[in-house]
């Protein structure tokens, strides 16, 4: 009984990422992409933020559970840029610019 209990839980634990909206896209300052390990955190209202990072071609992907109205923000040469972006239940992308003005950086969507 306790064997099918774990299989069953197993089970339940294993699908719960495919029921996950993934966040994708590519970062880039001017012409280039941004370098590798870039942190990218998504926050949802009322729930816990999503986190990951930049591979060598800029490119990132985050699994929201969450649906709806979200944050994106960039952490990148010190300094915090943040874009509003939604998470649905297909797998969504999203391709930012970081632009310098005035000495901060804005995202603005490609």
């Amino acid at each position: 009984m306790r064997t099918i209990l774990f299989f069953r839980v197993m089970l339940v634990m294993l699908a719960a990422p495919a029921f996950a909206a993934q966040l994708y896209g590519t970062l880039r300052e001017g012409d280039r992409p941004v370098p590798q390990g870039v942190q990218v955190t998504v926050s949802c209202p009322g729930n816990p933020s999503h986190t990951g990072t930049t591979d060598a071609s800029g490119v990132y992907r985050i699994y929201v559970p969450e649906k709806g109205r979200c944050t994106l923000q960039v952490q990148y040469n010190g300094q915090s840029a943040s874009a509003e972006v939604y998470s649905f239940d297909d797998a969504t992308k999203y391709d930012f610019d970081l632009i310098q003005q005035k000495g901060f950086y804005t995202l603005r969507r490609r």
